[in-house]
């Protein structure tokens, strides 16, 4: 799945969106992929490849880019489907999905238009 989030062209944005993106692949993908969240960082506006992940920032004007392998992405949605029904079962106050795209979501103050192809 390819992830193209626009936004409308402040760098401010920009670097909001690549920490988050940058933070939340991390967090979520870097035991599957095998990198780490420094190596990410140092290409914050460039380009990242792992085996299953590719991220493009400033893909083109006002555009961040994130390919994911769909068997990664889905197994990101299976795992966080699994720790809701832990959360669900165990009785937490505090119940929320957390998959990537969700997450990323989350942590932005300003809301990106996404395409998904």
């Amino acid at each position: 799945m390819i992830f193209t989030f626009k936004y409308d062209g402040t760098e401010d944005q920009h670097s909001e969106l690549s920490n988050i993106i940058i933070s939340e692949l991390s967090l979520h993908f870097s035991k599957d992929e095998h990198f780490t969240k420094k190596e990410f960082l140092k290409l914050k506006n460039g380009f990242f490849e792992t085996q299953n992940i590719k991220y493009w920032s400033h893909f083109g004007p006002d555009k961040l880019r994130v390919a994911i392998s769909n068997s990664l992405f889905f197994k990101d949605l299976e795992d966080a489907k699994l720790k809701l029904y832990d959360n669900i079962h165990d009785g937490s106050d505090y119940i929320d999905i957390h998959d990537w795209i969700s997450d990323v979501k989350e942590n932005l103050s300003f809301v990106p238009n996404i395409d998904v192809e």
